[in-house]
C-alpha cells in the first residue's frame, strides 16, 4: 500500500512536468528538441518501408507522448491516429498541431484512411491502450485485470498486411532527455486470433510500462467499459 501511494505521488509529479514540457513540445525549436532525444531502433524504418506496405507503429500513453511524437517526428514522418476531444476548442487547437507536425492526423473511428496511408508506405501510430466499448473490443488481460481493449490494430494488420512495431518512449532521470525505442517488426503478427494478437499487444504495453512506472498514463480509466465485470471507479 506505501509503494501504491508511493507510485501515485511520483505519477502526479510526472503530470506536472509534462504540463510544461507539452508547451515545449508544441513552441520548441527543433534544435534545441533534437538535443533532448535519444532514439533507438529508427534504421528498422528504412529496413522495413522497403517492403512497401507502411508500417503500423504501436504505441502506448505514456505522459509526454506529445513530446515523444514530436521528437520521433523530427527524425522520421509519420502520422497519427487520436481520439478527438470532445470540446470543440479544445479539438480545434489538437488537430491544428497534428496536422503541423505529423504527415497524417486520422480520428481513431476511420479506418479507411489509415489503410490508405499505410497503402502510401507511410507508417502510421497508433495507441490501442485506452479503455473501448463496442463490437471490435475484447478483454483483455493488462497487469492481470480485464481490460475492454480494441482489437484494430490486429484487424489492420490482417487486412493490410503491414509490418507491425512496437515503440514506446519515456523521460529519463535529471536533464538526460528522453529515450524513445523502435522495436524491429513483431513475429508472427498477426496470429491465431484478434483476441491472442490484442492480449500479445496489452503483454507488450505492460512490460514498457514497467521500465518507468510513474510515467504511465494511470491517470487515465483503464478498466472502465467493461460490460461482464465491476466498475472499480
Amino acid at each position: 500500500d506505501q509503494q501504491r501511494q508511493a507510485l501515485v505521488r511520483e505519477h502526479f509529479e510526472a503530470l506536472g512536468i509534462t504540463i510544461i514540457m507539452t508547451g515545449f513540445s508544441w513552441w520548441g525549436s527543433d534544435e534545441k528538441l533534437r538535443r533532448l532525444s535519444h532514439i533507438n531502433g529508427l534504421e528498422n524504418f528504412e529496413q522495413l518501408l522497403q517492403q512497401g506496405k507502411g508500417i503500423l507503429l504501436v504505441g502506448m500513453h505514456f505522459v509526454d507522448l506529445d513530446l515523444i511524437g514530436r521528437l520521433l517526428g523530427l527524425r522520421h514522418p509519420f502520422g497519427v491516429v487520436y481520439r478527438q476531444h470532445e470540446n470543440p476548442v479544445i479539438e480545434r487547437a489538437f488537430s491544428r498541431y497534428r496536422k503541423e507536425r505529423f504527415s497524417a492526423a486520422i480520428g481513431r473511428s476511420d479506418v479507411r484512411s489509415v489503410l490508405r496511408a499505410l497503402n502510401n508506405n507511410q507508417v502510421v501510430w497508433i495507441a490501442p491502450d485506452q479503455a473501448m466499448k463496442g463490437k471490435h473490443t475484447v478483454l483483455a488481460p493488462f497487469f492481470g485485470i480485464p481490460a475492454s481493449t480494441t482489437t484494430i490494430v490486429s484487424r489492420i494488420a490482417r487486412i493490410s498486411g503491414a509490418p507491425v512495431v512496437f515503440t514506446y518512449g519515456y523521460r529519463l532521470p535529471g536533464e538526460q532527455g528522453y529515450v524513445i525505442e523502435i522495436g524491429s517488426q513483431i513475429d508472427d503478427f498477426p496470429g491465431d486470433s484478434v483476441e491472442s494478437d490484442t492480449q500479445r499487444i496489452n503483454m507488450m504495453i505492460e512490460r514498457a510500462a514497467r521500465i518507468a512506472p510513474a510515467q504511465y498514463l494511470w491517470s487515465h480509466r483503464r478498466f472502465k467499459k467493461r460490460k461482464v465485470v465491476p466498475d472499480p471507479y
